[in-house]
């Protein structure tokens, strides 16, 4: 790699070579386990896009062969190594496993059929050298690539792995007090996704490491809004003539205020906030839960229940409540207007085999559609996990033997 010249005038803000960069080690002490998809877009957000123009200039004009090798680029991945270091060591560990998404390889894919898992994202310009910082974190701090699933989805296995290697031979329970004691690695995340694996979490955002119990909690956060309370109230005045003569004037009167009692967002940890992504679903990650049940319904069913089988009950109770006992029809929304509308809007083409598709759905159970859900929300514990797998049918959104035309 090319020395940094100092005298050069690479057109940057550039005053000094600094190396922040450690090759943590993987094993050893309190392992903390990265969502390095954040790294890039950290470091990204905070570099002048000028830089990354003039780090191409420098190697357009034959001063560096490539754009890792320039002080530009050198300072981008520095700061990568900067805020990578804090993370470790905020989190109390000696070593580090970075995990990173391969976003269009994903098993999940392959589940959805309500909606088009992650459908609603637009693909968006990226921030200053983001693929070069991607493939740095691989070549030079051993980013493992996640295929098939999501960086969330390694983070959770490995943490899993560990606890199955040892501590539950052993007799320990998951998320129990001597889990905590004894857990050897810290999730690092701020997706909140992460925080339904019991162990150690710390989210970046806030620097706030927390420990993370199999049953876990919800945190609602409120609409910060003053709610009136009125009630009617005479006037002393009555009216004289017509079909109220004699009767009492009366006016709404605000007698007071309190705080809005509107969830905003709906956080938590474990599995209580698992089953709540089933009921409201993830805007972020396109499935919709429950139709017409959101926020406040699901705090008031799984607040009260103290075992999985009870956030379980809950939850399909619920799905019944809304869908019934018996089949309902479900369009596939590969074939549904909405989504013929969207792929001519954003590629001038109708959706692929729209001609098979067109109209195409299945009759399914209020159990077959808290499946669907509860898969997009579930964080594999090993490779190739899918959510109560044994338990009922695996739906393939593709399967064009299985989807049918409504029936005349």
């Amino acid at each position: 790699m090319p020395d940094y010249i100092p005298d050069f005038d690479y057109g940057g803000e550039i005053a000094e070579k600094e190396d922040n960069f450690i090759l943590w080690p993987k094993e050893g002490g309190r392992t903390a386990l990265i969502d390095a998809d954040l790294l890039p877009y950290r470091v990204g957000f905070v570099t002048d896009e000028l830089q990354e123009l003039e780090a191409h200039r420098l190697v357009e004009d034959g001063h560096f062969p490539r754009i890792e090798d320039t002080p530009q680029f050198q300072s981008a991945f520095d700061l990568l190594c900067t805020i990578l270091n804090s993370w470790v060591r905020k989190a109390g560990c000696q070593s580090a496993i970075l995990y990173s998404t391969k976003s269009d390889d994903n098993f999940r894919l392959n589940v959805a059929y309500s909606e088009p898992y992650k459908g609603q994202r637009v693909t968006s310009s990226k921030p200053p050298f983001f693929s070069e910082l991607k493939t740095a974190m691989t070549e030079r701090h051993g980013c493992t690539l996640a295929s098939g699933n999501e960086a969330d989805d390694w983070l959770s296995i490995e943490a899993w792995r560990r606890f199955h290697a040892e501590l539950g031979p052993a007799g320990v329970k998951a998320g129990s007090s001597q889990h905590k004691e004894l857990c050897d690695c810290v999730i690092v995340s701020n997706d909140k996704d992460s925080t339904i694996t019991p162990c150690y979490n710390l989210n970046p955002d806030t620097m706030n490491l927390q420990w993370v119990d199999l049953i876990g909690k919800l945190e609602p956060k409120y609409k910060k809004a003053m709610i009136k309370s009125y009630e009617i109230q005479g006037t002393g005045e009555f009216y004289k003539k017509g079909a109220k003569a004699g009767q009492e004037k009366t006016k709404r009167v605000c007698v007071g205020e309190e705080p809005s009692k509107a969830i905003e967002k709906l956080r938590g940890s474990g599995l209580m906030f698992f089953y709540s992504q089933i009921i409201t679903g993830d805007t972020a990650d396109n499935y919709k839960g429950l139709k017409g049940k959101g926020n406040t319904p699901a705090l008031d069913i799984l607040s009260n229940c103290k075992t999985e089988k009870d956030l379980y009950s809950a939850t399909l109770a619920l799905y019944k409540e809304v869908h019934g006992e018996g089949e309902l029809w479900v369009p596939n929304y590969q074939g549904t207007q909405k989504y013929y509308d969207i792929c001519m809007e954003s590629t001038g083409e109708p959706p692929k085999d729209w001609s098979f598709w067109k109209g195409k759905g299945a009759f399914l159970t209020a159990y077959d559609l808290m499946l669907e859900q509860g898969r997009l929300a579930w964080m594999e514990t090993y490779e190739g996990d899918l959510w109560r797998k044994d338990k009922g049918r695996i739906i393939n959104p593709f399967d064009k033997e299985f989807w049918i035309d409504y029936p005349n």
